[in-house]
């Protein structure tokens, strides 16, 4: 029996919602207080003397005196919540505060809210059960926490509370209905393994230095080669020195680096999914603060929940509620454009990127032809894959080929199943 399994069962939501409360007790409990009672009535029957009722007469009373107590208790009793919408780096607790109320002159002594939490794909993950007491007339303030182990976007709900009489023999259940949004932001991971190859810049431009190039910054003057175009004489020097100079320009040439989140992934277990879902978002904005560190024009293209596509900056701090809103969850369905679409959008657009950073849980031989091409076409490609823990031993024994693939074609490709894991191998920049 697990500890899901130990807590009360509590009524439908249907029933809850004719009359708010609702006194329940189980078939079990029922059939215990009824045989007691009849127990207690077999002596007076045999003796016939009225003074063998007492005990049964007493033990009636106290039952009744349980019950209208129960009774006056949850008439006086309301909670007071006020759930708002709250964020967290994952893996932190949010507080929800809960505020119970007795206005009864009798002692609540012992209440239990329950508060569930849904995962972002909608599932009920876990339920916390609190345990309070609350004197006569008085309030009870009480804060439950919430861990988000997951990035994300949670539920968090208030489903009711359950009071019980003092000898713990009814109890009654007040149905309140209260949820929160609160999202789980990704942790700040820093790597220094990811490389952005000067390779690519090489290999994609022309020659760095030259002696007159449109639209490039002015670079100094040297002295005249034959060869040298007479456009390119610098006049005025040449004039004052008596010797014939040339002008020279430095052509502006800085990697330009596209980090693609895709959110395409086989079947896996809803955490397992949650689980890729952080190691490519981390992943991903790892990279992005890496070359922003180093002064590289970067931009974070995926496709939204909505199947729109996005192509961004790094997000800022304040920016994150807002961009984790944003994402989709992983699902072997792709919504809107491929991801793969975009990678290869951002090469062959006019001055595209000549870095790639290619996050992903889904490696396909469609993928390795992909990027595989960039390659081919003299850019710098880096796969991040994320695959869950429990199938990382038939990923290797399955798709070995594959990597050895993007192997032979210069193509690195990380495998990882938690974003944790690429921090301890790299360490800190």
């Amino acid at each position: 029996m697990t500890w899901r399994d130990r807590i009360p069962r509590m009524p439908s939501r249907e029933q809850m919602a004719t009359t708010g409360e609702m006194y329940h007790g189980s078939l079990a409990k029922a059939i215990v207080l009824v045989g007691i009672a009849v127990l207690m009535a077999l002596p007076p029957i045999f003796v016939n003397h009225p003074i063998g009722y007492i005990p049964l007469i007493a033990y009636v009373l106290m039952l009744v005196m349980c019950f209208i107590y129960l009774r006056l208790i949850v008439r006086g009793f309301s909670v007071e919540h006020s759930f708002v919408e709250s964020s967290c780096t994952r893996g932190n607790s949010i507080e929800l505060p809960i505020v119970l109320k007795n206005e009864s002159r009798l002692p609540i002594l012992r209440a239990r809210p329950r508060v569930y939490v849904k995962s972002p794909y909608g599932e009920v993950e876990r339920e916390v059960l609190a345990i309070a007491m609350v004197d006569a007339k008085s309030d009870d303030r009480m804060n439950v926490n919430v861990q988000l182990g997951h990035m994300g976007v949670y539920t968090a709900g208030l489903q009711g509370v359950m009071l019980h009489d003092p000898l713990m023999v009814f109890q009654a259940y007040k149905h309140i209905e209260e949820e929160a949004q609160l999202t789980s932001l990704p942790r700040d991971v820093q790597v220094g393994v990811v490389e952005f190859s000067d390779m690519a810049v090489h290999e994609s431009h022309a020659p760095i230095r030259t002696v007159i190039s449109d639209n490039v910054d002015y670079a100094g003057t040297r002295e005249y080669e034959y060869g040298d175009p007479m456009k390119s004489v610098h006049w005025k020097l040449s004039a004052r020195t008596g010797d014939l100079y040339t002008r020279i320009f430095e052509a502006s040439v800085n990697t330009k680096l596209s980090v693609v989140m895709d959110f395409h992934a086989p079947e896996y277990e809803a955490d397992d999914q949650l689980s890729c879902s952080d190691a490519i978002v981390e992943m991903a904005l790892a990279v992005m603060r890496q070359a922003v560190r180093r002064r590289i024009e970067a931009k974070l293209c995926y496709v939204d929940k909505n199947g729109a596509t996005v192509t961004r900056a790094l997000p800022q701090t304040g920016e994150l509620e807002s961009f984790v809103n944003s994402l989709p969850l992983l699902s072997p369905q792709v919504n809107g454009k491929d991801a793969r679409d975009l990678a290869e959008q951002e090469v062959q657009r006019f001055g595209g990127s000549d870095s790639i950073v290619y996050c992903t849980s889904a490696l396909s031989r469609e993928l390795v032809a992909s990027v595989t091409q960039m390659r081919a076409g003299h850019h710098s490609v880096t796969v991040i894959l994320a695959v869950p823990a429990g199938s990382m031993r038939a990923f290797h024994q399955n798709d070995q080929g594959i990597l050895t693939e993007l192997s032979n074609a210069g193509v690195p490709c990380i495998v990882l199943s938690d974003a944790a894991e690429l921090e301890q191998a790299g360490g800190h920049e």
